[in-house]
C-alpha cells in the first residue's frame, strides 16, 4: 500500500466516523449532508465573489455556482437511491459505485486545492483568500462524503431519547409519588430493573 493510499485510508476513517456521528445525531443521510456542505459552500462562495467582485462577474460567478451546487446536491441524492435500492436487494449498483470513484479523484483535488488557496500567500487579500479555500474545502469535504456506505435515515437523537424515556415510563407501571422527593433518586433512575 502506497503513501497516498494510507493517507486516502485515514481521510476516509475520519469521514465515516463523521457520516456516522451526524446519521446518529440529527438522523439525516450522507446524502443530507453531502448537500448541505455543497449548498454551505455555494454560500461562502457567494459571499466572496459578491463582496470582493462586486460587478456583474462576481454575481455572476455566484449564480453560476449556485446552480453548480444545487445541481451537486441532486446529482448526491440521485446516486444515494439508487445505493440504497442496490442494498435492499443485498447488491451494489454499479453507477453508484463509478460515482464515488469520481468522487474519489475530485475530493482531494478540491479539499487539498481549497486548503491551498486557504493558506497561499500569492495574494495580499487573505480574506477573499479564506473565503474561496473553504468553499472549495467544503466541496471536497462533501466528494469525500459521496465515498461513504450508505446508513438508512433515523430518528434524531433526542426523538430517541424522548421516546426512550417514555417507554421507561410506561413499562414501569408506576407514577410519581407526590409529597416530597428523596434524596437519593436511585430507584427513580432504575425503575426498570425491578
Amino acid at each position: 500500500m502506497g503513501l497516498y493510499d494510507q493517507i486516502d485510508n485515514g481521510i476516509m476513517y475520519g469521514i465515516n466516523a463523521g457520516v456516522k456521528a451526524w446519521n446518529w445525531t440529527t438522523g439525516g443521510t450522507k446524502g443530507d449532508l453531502e448537500g448541505l456542505l455543497f449548498i454551505s459552500g455555494s454560500a461562502l462562495y457567494a459571499a466572496g465573489s459578491i463582496t470582493r467582485m462586486p460587478t456583474i462577474l462576481g454575481v455572476g460567478c455566484s449564480l453560476f455556482h449556485a446552480a453548480v451546487s444545487f445541481y451537486g446536491g441532486l446529482v448526491a441524492k440521485k446516486f444515494e437511491e439508487k445505493e440504497r435500492n442496490a442494498l435492499e436487494n443485498s447488491m451494489k449498483d454499479l453507477d453508484a459505485e463509478v460515482y464515488k470513484q469520481k468522487s474519489g479523484v475530485a475530493a482531494p483535488i478540491f479539499a487539498f486545492g481549497g486548503t491551498g488557496l486557504y493558506i497561499s500567500p500569492i495574494s495580499k487579500d487573505t480574506e477573499f483568500l479564506h473565503i474561496m479555500g473553504s468553499s472549495l474545502g467544503l466541496f471536497g469535504l462533501a466528494m469525500y462524503v459521496a465515498r461513504t456506505d450508505y446508513l438508512p435515515p433515523k430518528k434524531n437523537v433526542l426523538s430517541r431519547v424522548a421516546d426512550k424515556f417514555e417507554k421507561l415510563v410506561e413499562g414501569s407501571g408506576k407514577t410519581p409519588a407526590k409529597g416530597s422527593i428523596p434524596s437519593f433518586s436511585y430507584d427513580i433512575i432504575c425503575v426498570g430493573r425491578n
